[in-house]
């Protein structure tokens, strides 16, 4: 019996290639970034029709070869049939609108760069990595929780000091809590005290460059690297773990190899006495 290979036909064989894909995915990027800077063709507009209806025989030729509860049930194909479908949706309205400005047309447009997403398939090395970093995101979510627990308090305790000296960072929580998250990535950390010590009074002011000094220390310096370190340990645990069971096996045959050479050793000195 043949290969389940051989008995596909050379229209499946050649759009389920990734090769051929990531190149035309490689086209279909560049025409992406010429059309971001203004510049319309007929050429360029015929090449990214033309990348579509590669994209679309690319889904026709995996119902093909997976069938389409195959096709849809994985999470890659449902990401790229959606595009496609949204994608040939912009083409069917850019011929029935012609110029008119369609704003969902126009939204449904910048999701064509996300099939550079494809380009990485590429990189066997990241299908690990990627592993490694869900992993990390899952052991690091208590971690993660807590330190939005504290910019949450900080942030309303910086509303309720600042609000009305500085409305345009601690006016409302949602301004609060990015002001107290740019502080703690050392973002803006001096200009903002700065802001509030001048519309305060000199002794307000010392308090108020001491106060966001400490959040800096605190949360910037000792929070960040704390959450990075951790982080950082978890992504690379594994390769950790690899290398204390390589450690693990060499120290058990380093003493194998003691065992024998000890008893090489008492069989010679019995044979010698």
């Amino acid at each position: 019996m043949e290969p389940k290979e051989k008995n596909e036909s050379a229209f499946v064989r050649i759009f389920t290639n990734d090769n051929y894909i990531l190149a035309v995915i490689c086209l279909f990027t560049v025409l992406v970034v010429i059309q971001e800077f203004d510049i319309s063709h007929w050429i360029i507009r015929f090449l990214h029709h033309g990348c579509t209806v590669i994209f679309l025989l690319e889904m026709i030729a995996k119902h093909i070869k997976l069938g389409a509860k195959g096709y849809w049930s994985d999470l890659q194909n449902i990401f790229d049939g959606s595009l496609v479908l949204m994608q040939l949706g912009v083409i069917a309205g850019s011929w029935i609108f012609g110029h008119m400005d369609v704003s969902v047309l126009m939204v449904l447009r910048v999701l064509r760069i996300f099939r550079v997403f494809r380009i990485l398939k590429a990189f066997k090395d990241l299908k690990v990595i990627g592993k490694n970093f869900v992993g990390a995101m899952r052991k690091c979510a208590g971690l993660f929780a807590s330190f939005g627990v504290i910019i949450l308090v900080i942030a309303l305790l910086c509303g309720s000091l600042f609000k009305d000296e500085a409305p345009e960072y601690f006016g409302d929580p949602f301004a609060s809590i990015f002001t107290t998250f740019r502080l703690f990535t050392i973002e803006g950390w001096y200009e903002i005290p700065d802001a509030i010590s001048s519309r305060v009074s000199e002794v307000a002011g010392g308090f108020v460059r001491f106060f966001f000094a400490m959040l800096l220390i605190l949360g910037g310096v000792i929070g960040m690297s704390l959450i990075n370190s951790v982080f950082v340990d978890e992504m690379v645990a594994d390769n950790n773990d690899d290398m204390k069971e390589d450690i693990r096996d060499l120290k058990s045959q380093i003493a194998e190899m003691n065992a024998k050479m000890e008893k090489l050793l008492e069989m010679q000195k019995g044979k010698e006495g």
